[in-house]
């Protein structure tokens, strides 16, 4: 049986975030150290450090792991307890991100809202806050690679200095901040694309 989990002195939000781990482990019954015990290869320490509420928010590819472990390893009987719990995990990361990072505050652009470059530009600054400011290497791969968004380039959009070089760079930002075709507002980003910086009627299909 897991043993009890050392009580929780942190920020709000990481509080959250360490909750929600903590919940989706006990769901599932299993100890750190057969945590461990995957191909994964984090060790039971680092797995009680990333739900520990302690130092730095760990990174997300960690979080991630831990719950991933969780839903491989809590059995078949236990799969939707263990799904309930870690589903809300990658939003609470996000916002223990924004809490360490101090942009709790910042507010979002509503891609409907964008008329102009500078706002566009905001939006995007925006949107990776909004998704806990993941490494840009994080950002790169989920974009679909180096081919899709050089880092340089990835480092200027999040900074606000540039703006994606075209509508391919710009749908792989996107796609590394989680927006991609089929997901609400997709549409509505990839048309305030082109009313800023076409200045042409938005069509979805013209860069299939």
């Amino acid at each position: 049986m897991p043993r009890p989990e050392s009580p929780l002195d942190c920020a709000p939000q990481r509080r959250a975030l360490a909750e929600s781990l903590r919940a989706t482990r006990a769901a599932t019954g299993l100890t750190y150290a057969e945590m461990a015990t995957t191909e994964w290869g984090l060790s039971p320490a680092t797995l009680k450090r990333i739900a520990s509420g302690n130092g730095p928010v760990p990174k997300r590819d960690k979080v991630l792991t831990y719950v991933n472990i969780c839903l491989v390893l809590g059995g078949s009987d236990r799969a939707a307890a263990v799904f309930a719990a870690g589903q809300d995990v990658y939003r609470l990361w996000g916002l223990a991100r924004q809490e360490e990072r101090g942009t709790l505050g910042v507010k979002p652009l509503a891609a409907e809202f964008i008329r102009d470059r500078g706002d566009l530009s905001y939006a995007l600054y925006a949107l990776y806050e909004s998704i806990g400011a993941p490494s840009l290497r994080e950002l790169r791969t989920g974009a679909g690679g180096p081919p899709y968004l050089p880092l340089t380039t990835t480092a200027q959009i999040v900074t606000r200095q540039t703006l994606p070089a075209d509508t391919k760079q710009y749908k792989a930002f996107l796609a590394g901040c989680g927006i991609t075709e089929g997901v609400t507002h997709y549409r509505a980003w990839i048309d305030a694309w082109y009313k800023v910086m076409l200045d042409e009627t938005p069509l979805l299909a013209r860069d299939r």
